[in-house]
């Protein structure tokens, strides 16, 4: 992996003194904490406002007078800042101290949260070989370099992946008596997330209308910081310990980098309670919650983990055969291949057609170094495909079946290379219909020419006296 170069890693080492140095962290612990979340809240309720001014003019005017974008920025922006702005005050905040500012002026700390989390991805990304980051130590610029093109279908692959995200739908193959951990079931996990889609139901009981319609029109219910109740903490507290952000765990060495995300830890512990802003709740425990607690659990008890995968990947590929049965294939799962020893998760025959699955259960990234690592599981899958095709019959079809991820436009590159398409369960069934088509759609694509996609436009933000230029160039 290439090395971050010495003269950026000095201007990250000013940036951190710098942070670091804000008089805002000599305010007591909870009370900041606090702070922050009710300014959170408060943010999240302006950007719920806007989305659903958005949508109603979509849906009177037409969805060409509507533009979310600007909307779902500023709540990842928020997102972002907040989470950083939380795990530092934990971190550094000594538990009797000064009291916290005004929450109107932490706003400025939010956005340098944002920021951070921007040169971070940017020094990632650098490490894994996908862009670079370049120093101007006399000017205070940071240009992080994205890669450029990949694909030659960049902007193609990019639109798509962003709109699947948006409706993705995770298939669960957990069941509620695996024990994920050592602590806690599949089971406590759901229990915990239905007792708490419960509680916010009884909180958050205001709501914000558009008036403006006839009859006027409720956009959302506002969102409260949610303590949660006590009988709940009380029956699920190793659980809840688990999800919590903690001085324990920002203390580690590399804490504050490896709690990455706000939806894996979505509690804040202070004075013995639970907090957490209805939304994040609503996001953790609602449509994604398989996937949030699949995640916590890796995080949290890695060595157990793993032991309970296995029944997962079994009910995975009965499911695939199961789809593929149901529309005329007969199914050997696994099928043994000889010299070289090797193994097909699932060979099919239909007629003259045969289909070659290679499954893979990952979880969904939610950071560009988990993106690193849930590609390389891709990338192995298609390479095994590639493999395996060599030693069945000539015009088998490969393909690579996932329960949810489809890779970004990297993975994308090897599936065109190899034409080899990236599958999920809920894509197989279409697929196993019409297989050729979906070949010859995907043969038509790798051999196209294409002419490069058009790159995106600078981004430029400050952080700390730095300027952060994000470049989509090599």
């Amino acid at each position: 992996m290439p090395s971050v170069p010495a003269d950026v890693r000095q201007a990250e080492a000013e940036i951190d003194t710098a942070i670091r140095a804000l008089p805002v962290w000599q305010s007591t612990r909870d009370e900041l904490v606090r702070t922050l979340l009710d300014l959170y809240r408060d943010s999240i309720e302006m950007v719920l406002m806007e989305v659903g001014r958005q949508r109603v003019l979509a849906e009177h005017l037409g969805p060409d007078k509507a533009d979310l974008r600007p909307a779902l920025q500023m709540e990842s922006q928020l997102h972002l800042g907040i989470f950083w702005a939380l795990k530092w005050a934990v971190a550094w905040c000594p538990p009797r101290g000064a009291a916290p500012p005004a929450p109107t002026s932490l706003l400025e700390l939010v956005w340098v949260g944002a920021a951070y989390q921007a040169l971070a991805d940017g020094l990632w990304m650098h490490k894994q070989g996908w862009g670079r980051v370049v120093a101007d130590l006399h000017a205070k610029t940071l240009v992080l370099h994205e890669g450029g093109d990949r694909t030659g279908r960049d902007a193609e692959l990019a639109e798509y992946l962003h709109g699947f995200l948006a409706i993705h739908r995770h298939k669960s193959f957990t069941e509620d008596t695996d024990s994920l951990t050592r602590r806690w079931t599949a089971g406590d996990f759901r229990h915990l997330g239905a007792a708490l889609r419960t509680a916010c139901a009884e909180a958050c009981q205001e709501s914000v209308v558009f008036s403006v319609t006839e009859p006027p029109t409720e956009l959302f219910k506002r969102p409260v910081v949610l303590e949660v109740p006590d009988q709940i903490a009380e029956r699920y507290a190793g659980l809840l310990a688990d999800l919590a952000l903690s001085q324990d765990a920002v203390a580690e060495s590399g804490g504050l980098w490896r709690h990455n995300n706000w939806f894996d830890t979505p509690f804040l512990a202070i004075g013995g309670r639970y907090l957490c802003p209805s939304n994040i709740l609503e996001a953790v425990f609602q449509d994604g919650v398989d996937e949030h607690m699949l995640r916590a659990a890796a995080r949290v008890d890695p060595n157990q983990y793993p032991r309970v995968s296995q029944a997962r990947e079994e009910r995975m590929s009965r499911f695939c055969v199961g789809e593929l049965e149901a529309r005329g294939w007969t199914c050997t799962a696994p099928l043994a291949l000889h010299d070289p020893p090797a193994d097909v998760d699932i060979y099919a025959t239909r007629a003259n057609d045969r289909l070659a699955l290679e499954l893979k259960s990952t979880l969904r990234p939610e950071s560009p170094r988990e993106v690193a690592s849930r590609n390389d599981e891709i990338h192995h899958g298609l390479r095994r495909s590639e493999e395996r095709l060599r030693q069945l019959p000539a015009g088998t079809i490969g393909a690579v079946v996932t329960d949810g991820y489809h890779g970004d436009y990297r993975t994308w590159a090897d599936a065109l290379k190899r034409r080899i398409p990236v599958l999920t369960t809920a894509e197989l069934s279409a697929f196993a219909k019409q297989p050729n088509a979906t070949a010859d759609a995907l043969a038509s694509w790798a051999a196209t020419e294409p002419a490069g996609s058009k790159p995106l436009p600078d981004r430029e933000t400050t952080l700390m006296g730095w300027t952060l230029l994000a470049r989509d160039t090599a």
